[in-house]
């Protein structure tokens, strides 16, 4: 498929502005990328630090939180948000890992940097592709999409890197779910002074009506042979969609606040349980069962202790969803 170039793709960044989710463009006094010609933005290393320590987030800040190997790190959403911030390599639970943010897309990953028998350095360049950020591998100079974590491009072109489990949500939660977590610090980035907290998810979350548009928040499902968008804003009041997905049933969750969304199979010991909202708790219509919608586990009730299965997903705007999976189906949609 053509790529989207530099140019266009700072026409996109501009629309995304309007939605209240971009800055208007460089921080003062970082300088913007050369056009039309592509940059290649340097390979970024990660230094973090216990809560305390440093320059921590706000609780009300979004972060991408990552677990490998029982070990916990957040990445502040406003950290990855400058021109060559996007990207970051890092190594959690004895794993070398890299996490990209597209700020265009509001798409956030992360991936293991093993690859084969060789450990790849990540960086990302100044165009994109499908309206999501682009990434390079420093050895090869493949080009990867953040959003499927394949080669389109290079030596590697077809392959896969690893996704791993993330989640978007604020520093107040995850530090809740995570007491031990660490989190990652930058503070030439912290200075530029990016702001991307729970307030502004909601606006945009809250924000339009009727079919999916531009500046819509989605979540994403892809499957062997669909796709799924669970368009936000139409979850807002009752905030739990129970869905069967390629034959799965599925339920997916918003959090109280808006800020963030999950997906869990509602497959349990060979039940299939029909969820409703009850605060940040999911309660089952089958056993009366209360769950924690965000860890997945039950609290109390006859199947206490029972853990759902979560169900890969991302979030991130509809035009970039929408740009890699055309046919996708969408849930959510207001009533014609």
């Amino acid at each position: 498929m053509p790529r989207t170039g530099t140019r266009r793709g700072r026409r996109l960044a501009a629309a995304a502005f309007a939605c209240g989710v971009l800055a208007p463009g460089p921080a003062r006094g970082q300088a913007a990328a050369p056009t039309p010609a592509v940059t290649a933005y340097p390979i970024r290393f990660a230094t973090h630090a216990a809560p305390g320590e440093g320059s921590s987030p706000r609780d009300v800040d979004l972060v991408v939180g990552v677990v490998v190997g029982g070990e916990a790190r957040a990445y502040p959403v406003n950290l990855l948000w400058g021109e060559s911030a996007h990207t970051v390599n890092d190594d959690l639970g004895q794993t070398p890992i890299a996490v990209a943010l597209c700020p265009l897309a509001g798409v956030a990953a992360a991936f293991e940097r093993r690859h084969g028998k060789e450990t790849l350095e990540l960086g990302h360049v100044s165009e994109v592709r499908l309206d999501t950020l682009v990434l390079y591998d420093a050895r090869t100079r493949s080009r990867w999409g953040l959003l499927t974590g394949e080669a389109f491009e290079g030596p590697l072109s077809g392959q896969r890197l690893g996704r791993l489990p993330s989640l978007f949500t604020t520093w107040g939660r995850w530090k809740a779910l995570h007491p031990a977590t660490t989190v990652y610090l930058a503070p030439e980035e912290a200075a530029r002074g990016f702001e991307l907290d729970d307030a502004r998810i909601r606006r945009i979350v809250l924000a339009g009506s009727g079919p999916p548009r531009r500046g819509d928040w989605v979540l994403g499902i892809e499957g062997r042979a669909s796709s799924a968008a669970f368009l936000l804003r139409g979850l807002a009041r009752d905030r739990v969609a129970n869905d069967v997905f390629e034959g799965r049933p599925i339920a997916v969750f918003l959090t109280s606040d808006l800020t963030t969304a999950l997906a869990w199979s509602r497959k349990v010991g060979g039940r299939t349980l029909t969820f409703r909202a009850d605060g940040d708790r999911m309660l089952d219509a089958e056993t009366g069962s209360s769950w924690d919608a965000v860890t997945g586990r039950a609290l109390s009730g006859s199947l206490a202790g029972r853990t759902l299965s979560a169900v890969p997903a991302t979030t991130g705007f509809w035009h970039a969803w929408k740009a890699h999976h055309p046919d996708t189906r969408v849930v959510g949609l207001p009533p014609e």
